[in-house]
């Protein structure tokens, strides 16, 4: 019995220690796996922190990029809602009165600012004579864009391009108007004159007088724009134009293809082109250092604009001469009831045939 009694006690020593053996092999066991938990959290977090770090200095040279590229007339996307819409910068500063939540600039559309000051004005004041809403005004000044032709403009583009001189014009076609000769040389001298000219029938009243009024412009370092009622019209007087000048027309007529509205917008905003020719898109060309807008036929019913702002193309110029100290001149076989308030006002001059002229204007009759 007192073996028996001995071989339980040894039995139960030993099953204690194999137990206490078993505890602090799981012991050490569970001190290793949190060790491993723990440089793996490190680990994670040190991972975490670099590319938070880098997702920040991406962030950062993109909103400083995005900053140095948002200049006024910049086309940029903002969400509003749940939609992505295209707008253009009209100004930048550092304090707003907008009591509403602003929202971030997502992205720029185009690297080149497509609405000049000028024109952001000329919107403005489009706007407020039609009742309208600026935005309306935009989306007639601003063709829609086209990415292609942008991209090959800008690697064709020079710096300084060249200005060519026109060919001379004789400025006797002026003659057979009262006023006519001194209209032309204002031009000539850098003025800006205000007319409305009731053309003679024959060639008194063709595209000679319109190239002299041209060329006296061109000669004082400005550029031109001339607006007509058709596209067939517009095609016809800007080759009449380039042959009589020797110098490139560009056409802004609202039938052509996007391209090509896009690509003669471009050129014009460049200042590559110095005379526009087309329909009432050609209103709002963005050229440079404008000096005469021409409306011919002022009163012909394509002249007007059939949706919001619902503008005419002459009071538009005319908003235009004024805004930017340009010369104006109405084109027309007829003296229009505006424009005729045009000159009972005093704002412009009447250009009339002499007495002499329109009697050889006329035709002969025989009994």
């Amino acid at each position: 019995l007192a073996e028996v009694n001995a071989a339980r006690e040894r039995a139960l020593q030993a099953s204690e220690r194999e137990v206490q053996a078993t505890q602090q092999r799981a012991g050490i066991e569970r001190e290793i796996a949190q060790q491993k938990i723990q440089a793996a959290r490190q680990s994670a977090d040190s991972a975490k922190s670099e590319l938070d770090a880098r997702r920040a200095a991406i962030a950062s040279e993109r909103d400083r990029l995005s900053s140095a590229q948002v200049r006024f007339g910049t086309q940029v996307s903002v969400e509003i809602g749940s939609q992505r819409v295209l707008g253009f910068v009209v100004g930048r500063d550092s304090l707003t009165s907008m009591s509403g939540r602003l929202r971030r600039i997502r992205r720029v559309v185009s690297r080149i600012p497509m609405l000049t000051a000028p024109m952001y004005a000329l919107c403005v004041a489009v706007a407020q004579r039609q009742a309208a809403s600026v935005a309306d005004a935009l989306r007639l000044a601003i063709p829609n864009r086209h990415a292609h032709e942008e991209a090959e403009y800008l690697a064709e583009r020079v710096e300084l391009p060249i200005m060519e001189s026109p060919h001379p014009q004789d400025p006797r076609v002026w003659q057979p108007y009262v006023g006519g000769e001194a209209f032309l040389h204002h031009l000539s001298v850098g003025q800006s004159p205000r007319a409305v000219c009731a053309a003679l029938p024959g060639k008194a009243g063709g595209i000679e007088q319109i190239a002299a009024a041209c060329a006296a412009t061109l000669d004082s370092h400005r550029s031109v724009v001339v607006v007509v009622p058709t596209a067939r019209r517009a095609a016809r007087i800007a080759d009449s134009l380039e042959h009589l000048l020797g110098i490139e027309v560009a056409r802004l007529v609202s039938e052509d293809i996007q391209s090509v509205r896009y690509r003669n917008f471009l050129h014009a905003l460049g200042g590559e082109a110095r005379v526009v020719v087309g329909t009432r898109a050609a209103s709002w060309a963005p050229v440079e250092e404008l000096g005469l807008c021409i409306v011919v036929d002022d009163a012909a019913p394509t002249l007007r604009e059939q949706r919001a702002p619902y503008c005419e193309a002459r009071d538009v110029l005319m908003l235009r001469a004024h805004g930017e100290g340009a010369g104006f001149l109405v084109f027309s076989p007829y003296v229009s009831e505006q424009s005729a308030a045009l000159v009972e006002s005093g704002w412009a001059a009447l250009l009339r045939g002499s007495d002499a002229a329109t009697v050889a204007a006329l035709p002969r009759i025989s009994s």
